[in-house]
């Protein structure tokens, strides 16, 4: 007997979620549906970016008691073959931090839906009005950000993350300083683009510099504040979030990304220039 009818038989349809961002956006999609179970693989490993992460033989386990593994793009390898794994990037040439794209969360919600329908049918209507909902709150939510990004003379941001910059550019702004390349590595910090940071905010008249939650305290961002504060320069230090951690609730993508967009907006309207010290 195979496992899609072990768990038909025990009335659980499974789905396993790769980390949270995926697991956010599913959790929407199956809202409302019935004998169904959604599992965060990441659960241990929240707040955490899993490129490349290597299955653990218990993240197997789950994997194979389940009907579907949906992943996003290559966060996760594996040198056994996983019949069950479902790609929710398809048709992205670069699938990396896709959910920080609203656009790229309704392509992920559409292929989300599409794949649970075709095998829970039971909850197939449920699936697939749920995408169409989450479809029109994203573009929803993407023309308000809109109306108020055009409205901004101040559009330049740092950014120390790759998840935030492709946030940040999806929502209209200019950033400059992420090189999508890891900024500590070994407990070494790679100072190597500082002079680069601190030129982009003297060139661009920056004031705000976007970091995630997680790196708030992080050593390369103490040694960039500290270089423009001996300029005199005082800059709006703002921890967003990544989605890579959350409350299990099916609107928290949206209140994720709403939040950090209206903390980033506060930031940018006063159309300063970093703030000159005393």
């Amino acid at each position: 007997m195979s496992q899609t009818a072990i768990n038909e038989q025990n009335q659980k349809f499974t789905v396993v979620a790769s980390f949270y961002p995926v697991y956010s956006i599913a959790n929407y999609i199956m809202q409302g549906s019935t004998g169904t179970d959604l599992i965060n693989l990441s659960s241990n490993n929240e707040g955490v970016c899993l490129h490349n992460y290597s299955l653990l033989p218990s993240d197997m386990a789950t994997i194979d008691s389940s009907d579907v593994f949906l992943t996003c793009g290559d966060d996760i390898t594996s040198s056994v073959e996983i019949s069950n794994k479902v790609d929710v990037s398809q048709g992205y040439s670069d699938p990396e931090h896709l959910w920080m794209n609203l656009d790229g969360a309704m392509s992920m919600a559409n292929t989300i839906a599409n794949t649970l329908a075709e095998k829970d049918w039971k909850n197939k209507t449920t699936y697939l009005e749920n995408a169409d909902k989450f479809v029109e709150q994203a573009r929803t939510q993407e023309a308000l950000i809109k109306t108020k990004v055009d409205a901004l003379s101040q559009k330049n941001i740092l950014s120390l993350d790759g998840a935030l910059s492709v946030f940040a550019s999806g929502i209209g702004l200019s950033v400059v300083g992420d090189t999508g390349d890891d900024h500590e590595v070994d407990g070494t910090v790679d100072t190597s683009h500082v002079s680069e940071y601190i030129d982009a905010v003297d060139n661009n008249n920056i004031n705000t510099i976007i970091v995630p939650q997680e790196n708030a305290n992080s050593p390369l961002l103490s040694i960039i504040t500290n270089e423009l504060s001996n300029e005199n320069r005082q800059m709006n230090v703002l921890p967003l979030s990544s989605v890579l951690s959350g409350d299990n609730s099916a609107n928290d993508y949206f209140t994720q990304i709403s939040n950090d967009f209206d903390n980033v907006y506060n930031a940018l309207k006063d159309d300063s220039a970093p703030t000159i010290l005393p």
